[in-house]
């Protein structure tokens, strides 16, 4: 008996090995499985022979196929295929492309420059503005970055100044963008000098800059005020016109944001370090001495905050006051607020500058070596040495020779 099977123009792509089967199988009924009667292809095991041999393991020799072959499923092992006749109307992929706003611009870009101010990374924002490829909505992004500048202290706006400077060097900008961009900005100085007072300064400092940084041309300043242009926007101009014919007035305007974060003086960051610290033992406000530990903006400088933390816990001033700077340090170096290499700076400053220490506080090695003791954190490296020196000390104080330790090896 001959049974009869019709399909459809339209077909599956299915192995060639099981492309009778499948549809035979489908027409008496069966569950998916290959019929008896069906030849699978060269090295494809026969499921018709494990079920014809009794107790010889699954079907006798050979019946398994080789290691190397392809063992049959009810699923296939890539996806099905549709075959479209020239009569059919196949699918059309229409490809969109995601378009923003002028509006949508600030909330676009709030988020990465909160990123880009804490970690100070041009790419990190740079790179999604330049994925936008918007050439018209340019003057938008640089209305938008101003006037987020406008709205912070000075060292956000040095960075914002920078970050400028970086994507007209990148090609994103052109200079016709940072002058439609500034445009932009000087009808808003009204509104913003409510929240910023004196905020026509600022964008007038913005704009020299500018300039300084060769992104703008001097004559966007000398050509202007214009008739379109407002009384706060006239004093914007003869601010930034005030800092460019200043006698090497360029040479200075990379300053114009003043010395902050890690352009800072050496003398007041570490007067901010320590101020912060006596405030803390006094306090013990945990989170208000990490915050004005990165308020400093100066990650090339925490080596400064853990040479001043161990040496007050080396004064020996009281157990609490050890404890708190021990736990202070390892807030710090779990937030990667001081990295590695900084923790390691500060400590090799420490023991640099131990026999110094010891003149004004005999015991310090000793105290050094009881903070290791309740610092987990800290290299094991770092404990053994002031194991050593505190050992030393010891000899010292009973008048006998001083015996070295053998260091282990840095795990």
């Amino acid at each position: 008996m001959s049974v009869s099977v019709r399909t459809n123009k339209a077909t599956l792509h299915t192995p060639k090995a099981f492309a009778v089967s499948r549809s035979r199988s489908r027409s008496v009924g069966s569950s998916g499985s290959p019929p008896i009667g069906a030849k699978p292809a060269r090295g494809v095991p026969s499921t018709a022979a494990f079920n014809t041999k009794k107790g010889k393991a699954g079907g006798g020799k050979g019946s398994w196929g080789r290691f190397d072959d392809a063992i049959w499923s009810a699923e296939l092992p890539r996806p099905l295929e549709k075959i479209v006749d020239d009569e059919d109307q196949g699918v059309v992929l229409v490809e969109t492309t995601w378009s923003i706003s002028p509006s949508e611009i600030r909330t676009f870009l709030e988020p990465k420059l909160l990123q880009y101010l804490a970690s100070t990374e041009v790419s990190e924002i740079a790179d999604p503005i330049a994925e936008l490829g918007r050439p018209d909505l340019n003057p938008h992004i640089i209305e938008a970055l101003v006037i987020q500048g406008i709205e912070r202290n000075d060292l956000d706006r040095e960075l914002v100044s920078v970050l400028l400077a970086a994507l007209q060097t990148r090609g994103v900008f052109s200079m016709r963008d940072m002058n439609n961009g500034f445009d932009q900005v000087l009808p808003q100085l009204p509104d913003l000098d409510l929240d910023t007072p004196n905020a026509y300064q600022v964008v007038g400092k913005f704009i020299a800059r500018a300039i300084a940084d060769e992104i703008m041309a001097p004559i966007y300043v000398m050509s202007r005020p214009g008739p379109q242009d407002s009384d706060a926007a006239a004093m914007a101009f003869a601010k930034a016109r005030g800092l460019v014919s200043t006698p090497q007035g360029l040479a200075r305007l990379s300053h114009v944001w003043g010395c902050n974060g890690g352009r800072s003086p050496v003398d007041e960051l570490r007067s901010k370090v320590s101020l912060m610290l006596g405030e803390f033992l006094l306090t013990g406000d945990m989170e208000e001495a990490e915050e004005c530990t990165r308020e400093l903006h100066a990650k090339q400088f925490m080596h400064e905050v853990v040479f001043q933390a161990i040496d007050l816990a080396m004064d020996g001033r009281s157990e609490r006051d050890m404890l708190l700077l021990s736990a202070l340090l390892k807030s710090l170096c779990n937030s990667a607020t001081i990295s590695a290499v900084q923790l390691a700076n500060g400590w090799a400053r420490v023991i640099l500058s131990i026999e110094d220490i010891q003149l004004d506080n005999p015991h310090a090695a000793l105290n050094l070596d009881s903070f290791c003791r309740v610092s987990s954190f800290l290299p094991r490296l770092f404990c053994a040495k002031a194991a050593q020196l505190a050992h030393q000390k010891m000899n010292k104080s009973k008048g006998g020779r001083v015996r070295s330790i053998t260091l282990p090896n840095p795990v």
